[in-house]
């Protein structure tokens, strides 16, 4: 899984489809100094997550959270806390090219910084290394609903088995499914089938499972989520 085709997420070539691998930032200059910002609104995303200050609603081990309307951010706070307070890594699978690993290192930051207000003496200065947390989230893209459908159904769980995550996330589990050109009916069996195998992973390997999604696809696909 350590080869070529686990390029930066920023960098999405077909050839990058189905490979996980950590996120990177992109081959050009890493701005070290630059605040970035973590792209979420305190306001207006109340999401769900693993117990923290900003979500009202916390996604329980065994089980999959299907998050209608909410952004990437949520996935990538969940999947950034679960390394940050006990210390295992994430996976992702992203069905809308929204991996960003810039946006990422600031939810690190910013959590890293909230996380040593608490403490006093050597912990409080120890800081946790952006790059440790990018290296400890891995990613694999889906560019077609047959390839994302294939990363879920059939590449997630080795890698579930090979990692051993804490935390399971999908961006946009749904764009690639509202693509005018698949017949609706195979749309909503492979929706199916994904959500179903979300589902067991959670429950047979006990991770935080999240997945982000519009809620409303063509012709009502995503109703009976």
């Amino acid at each position: 899984m350590n080869s070529e085709a686990e390029a930066g997420p920023s960098l999405r070539r077909k050839k990058d489809a189905g490979a996980f691998g950590p996120l990177r930032y992109d081959e050009g200059v890493r701005e070290n100094d630059a605040e970035w910002d973590d792209g979420i609104d305190r306001d207006d995303i109340k999401g769900a997550g693993p117990p923290s200050p900003n979500c009202d609603v916390a996604v329980r081990r065994g089980e999959l959270a299907i998050l209608k309307g909410a952004g990437a951010s949520v996935i990538y706070e969940m999947a950034v806390r679960c390394f940050l307070e006990m210390g295992r890594p994430a996976v992702l699978v992203d069905g809308g090219c929204q991996a960003d690993p810039y946006e990422v290192a600031a939810i690190a930051k910013r959590l890293d910084r909230e996380r040593r207000e608490g403490m006093t003496g050597s912990d409080r200065a120890r800081r946790v290394n952006e790059d440790d947390v990018l290296r400890n989230i891995h990613v694999a893209r889906a560019f077609t609903a047959h390839q994302l459908e294939a990363l879920i159904v059939s590449r997630l769980e080795p890698m579930l088995n090979r990692v051993r995550p804490a935390f399971v996330g999908v961006l946009s589990l749904d764009a690639l499914f509202r693509d005018d050109e698949l017949d609706i009916y195979e749309s909503r069996v492979m929706q199916v089938r994904c959500v179903r195998t979300l589902r067991r992973l959670a429950r047979e390997h006990n991770v935080l499972a999240a997945a982000t999604g519009n809620g409303a696809g063509r012709r009502g696909a995503m109703r009976q989520w």
